[in-house]
């Protein structure tokens, strides 16, 4: 069986919540839908955090999709 390092949470449980209600939220006027990128600079720009990754917000929708059914 292989086994994988832990790795500490990036984002507490705040900022995963509001990650989630921004990804539900209306995109901006100029795009049709929230993209990886679009979420990760709405993130820093809204000062949920200071810096994040796209693949850490995609690692955390896909997280969030998949704890929810």
């Amino acid at each position: 069986m292989r086994r994988y390092a832990q790795v500490a949470s990036m984002l507490s449980g705040r900022q995963e919540a509001k990650l989630a209600v921004i990804a539900c939220s209306e995109p901006p006027e100029r795009d049709a839908r929230w993209n990886i990128r679009l979420l990760e600079d709405n993130l820093v720009k809204l000062d949920v955090v200071d810096s994040i990754s796209g693949e850490s917000v995609r690692k955390y929708l896909k997280k969030g999709i998949s704890n929810h059914g």
